[in-house]
């Protein structure tokens, strides 16, 4: 029962940490890249088909670049601690009797797990499972 306590506790306290590093990079991020359209508007006038584009290429990378990645980032190193400190096995084992009930292993859980960061690790990790229906 404990070991379930403490795995409520270490990943509250993973995606807490995610999320409040994750906000502190992106809002200068975010600033730094709405400060350009302004400058980019004076320049071209508001009007004019070019600066819609241009304009809609800074928010394209705003996205993928500024709010993305500061969350990405930390999210993935975190991942790294604990999969060196041997924890997400055990994340694995302590969820298989859980995972069973719905039928599925324990090792099913970490592409759960990586599928809160980026769908693309979630499924490549999919592959350590032993079955399709897993």
């Amino acid at each position: 029962m404990l070991g379930y306590i403490f795995l409520v506790g270490i990943l509250y306290l993973f995606f807490n940490a995610v999320f409040t590093v994750g906000r502190l990079i992106e809002e200068p991020l975010l600033e730094y890249f709405y400060k350009i359209i302004p400058l980019i508007e004076i320049r071209m006038g508001s009007e004019t088909l070019s600066f819609s584009i241009i304009s809609g290429i800074i928010q394209g990378l705003a996205g993928g670049i500024a709010i993305v990645l500061p969350y990405l980032f930390p999210f993935l190193f975190g991942l790294a601690i604990l999969e060196d400190l041997g924890y997400l096995p055990r994340i694995a084992f302590l969820l298989d009797a859980f995972l069973h009930k719905i039928g599925l292993h324990g090792k099913s859980i970490i592409p759960f797990i990586l599928g809160y960061g980026c769908t693309v690790p979630a499924i490549m990790a999919t592959r350590i499972l032993e079955s399709e229906r897993d």
